[in-house]
């Protein structure tokens, strides 16, 4: 699964961010990324993140953690 998103602060290097990303299912399986890229600008943090997870996954809930800036749940369009 491949996640491009935005949090709305400046972080200056990527250690919030490192080994604290995670996918968790409904089940509680948890799935770290295999790499991401993190980019900013003046207000915010640019981060494009690969999980080996497939967003055709039969999970009732998938939920995007990042422990040292929080959690949200994920819709499948």
């Amino acid at each position: 699964m491949h996640l491009e998103f935005t949090v709305d602060d400046v972080f200056e290097d990527e250690t919030p961010f490192a080994h604290s990303m995670k996918i968790v299912d409904s089940e509680g399986n948890e799935y770290h990324h295999e790499s991401f890229n993190i980019g900013k600008n003046d207000h915010q943090t640019f981060l494009k993140v690969n999980f080996p997870i497939s967003s055709y996954k039969n999970a009732e809930k998938l939920s995007l953690v990042i422990e040292t800036v929080g959690d949200v749940e994920l819709l499948r369009e």
